[in-house]
């Protein structure tokens, strides 16, 4: 995979129970395509998960040189259910984070997409992500919304959609 890609890199906790940020990049000189979702699964600086491939897939096809992905929490697990159980499912490092990949989407004029699902109004996360972007002047798009309102995660979406303004939903 590295041959495919300038630079693919993940930040992790040294305990590596965290991913904090997952970056594949092509073309630094094009703006990044920035992904929120909920947690981070199995991809890492040397593996994709069908995920991060979709995401890169969209990310080339509308003409950017990255893909950053952040997470509304930072605690690894393959599934949402067991993300909630996790003793810290948003790690103590996440919301820097979250912030500093924000504040590199609006500084290179990137493309923030929120897809988080369901269960992103966990713990408040959608709200406190939200605020941060809001502080940041950065706006959200996602690729729909669920019932609830929520942006629909990217591998449930199909490859032709077009992101659309998200604003989180009045609770």
């Amino acid at each position: 995979m590295r041959n495919l890609f300038e630079k693919s890199s993940a930040v992790l906790s040294r305990c590596e129970t965290f991913r904090y940020e997952l970056r594949r990049v092509w073309d630094d000189s094009l703006p990044p395509f920035v992904s929120g979702m909920l947690n981070p699964s199995t991809a890492d600086a040397e593996r994709d998960d069908p995920t991060i491939r979709r995401n890169i897939q969209r990310a080339r096809a509308m003409g950017l040189g990255s893909l950053i992905v952040w997470n509304l929490g930072a605690g690894r697990a393959t599934e949402p259910q067991t993300w909630k159980l996790l003793a810290d499912p948003i790690g103590p490092e996440n919301n820097r984070h979250i912030r500093r990949i924000l504040q590199e989407c609006r500084d290179r004029k990137g493309v923030a997409i929120a897809g988080w699902g369901n269960h992103g109004s966990f713990m408040g996360r959608d709200i406190i992500a939200s605020q941060i972007a809001q502080n940041l002047g950065v706006q959200f798009y996602c690729l729909g919304t669920t019932k609830s309102g929520q942006p629909k995660h990217p591998l449930y979406v199909s490859k032709s959609t077009v992101p659309i303004l998200w604003t989180i939903p009045n609770t």
